[in-house]
């Protein structure tokens, strides 16, 4: 696939109403979730965003990637509060996630019917247009000059995925409503 697809590909995914999600976990599998953002991608306005109370302690090596505390989630409700309302939103609408596989195994392992949703990879069309190997969400928005705000927060990096994504529509960040 060449950037022509690439392309083409991201505009579909706005003329589909596509959604952007993003979120942060306790740290590898087996982990919870700890932040999770929903970003419409055509707007950038927030549908959903919310810290989680994992129900455990969140191991210091992840809190060093995201900065998220156990004091930042103390209060939070838990995955199952949220879960009916995430299901709700992720069944009406396509979405877009950078490392579908990652969050897709975390948003399955906190009892979501993640087969009945339509998810789509912003990686695998990066990797199309880069053909590099390194795969991260701040390597693609460094190659398009893309601002990611606070690295690893859920928001953040769901508005980084959808201003990547417009870029590569041919959009610039804002352009067809304003982002922030």
């Amino acid at each position: 696939m060449n950037k022509l697809s690439v392309t083409q590909w991201a505009q579909n995914m706005i003329t589909r109403q596509a959604l952007v999600l993003d979120t942060e976990t306790t740290g590898l599998e087996p982990g919870k979730i700890v932040d999770i953002a929903i970003i419409d991608l055509k707007s950038g306005k927030t549908v959903f965003t919310s810290f989680i109370n994992p129900g455990m302690p969140i191991p210091l090596e992840a809190t060093r990637i995201h900065g998220i505390t156990d004091t930042m989630v103390d209060l939070a409700p838990s995955f199952a509060i949220l879960r009916p309302l995430l299901d709700q939103v992720l069944s009406r609408h396509p979405c877009v996630i950078f490392n579908v596989d990652f969050d897709r195994t975390f948003l399955a392992a906190e009892g979501l019917p993640v087969n009945e949703y339509t998810f789509f990879c912003a990686m695998e069309q990066a990797r199309r247009i880069y053909g590099w190997r390194r795969y991260n969400l701040q390597y693609a928005c460094q190659q398009e000059g893309i601002d990611t705000g606070t690295a690893h927060r859920a928001k953040d990096d769901a508005l980084a995925t959808r201003n990547l994504i417009l870029k590569w529509a041919g959009k610039k960040p804002g352009e067809l409503f304003p982002v922030w």
